[in-house]
């Protein structure tokens, strides 16, 4: 899945919402994790989940995605096994929603906004929002340009 093809996804799906100014679009982070337990997770196809070699070994790497519904090939690239997701539990599909959503930020698409809290606001209400790198006006226009090429 490209950037573009993403950012449609968001906003057909109806994640993306604008900031008052109108400056800046985002998702906010639940909605976006729920969105990908539900159905987003299939879309990212083999080639977007990439082994994170510094931060599991390879051991608990292959033990952790064969549990998750998710296999790796030979040259590290995790492929998405459909079968495993849809035989497997809630727990496994929030694993791999977290991972792609690790990813996202790790390829820069989405990058975390950071607000100024009230001391009185409690951790549990600061929601969690994300920055789209392109807006969505960008990822049609380079979406549409594809269909015509």
């Amino acid at each position: 899945m490209s950037e573009d093809e993403f950012v449609v996804l968001l906003e057909h799906a109806g994640l993306t919402e604008v900031s008052d100014d109108g400056g800046q679009e985002f998702v906010e982070k639940s909605l976006l994790l729920g969105w990908l337990v539900r159905e987003g997770i299939e879309l990212f196809g083999a080639a977007f989940l990439r082994q994170q070699s510094e931060k599991r070994d390879d051991d608990a790497a292959a033990a952790s995605d064969n549990d998750n519904g998710a296999l790796e090939n030979a040259n590290g690239i995790v492929l998405l096994d459909t079968d495993a997701l849809a035989a497997s539990g809630t727990n496994s599909r929030a694993t791999l929603a977290q991972r792609i959503l690790e990813r996202l930020v790790e390829c820069e698409w989405l990058s975390p906004i950071e607000f100024d809290y009230d001391e009185q606001e409690t951790e549990e209400w600061k929601a969690t929002l994300y920055g789209l790198r392109l807006s969505t006006a960008d990822a049609y226009r380079i979406y549409i340009g594809k269909d015509s090429a």
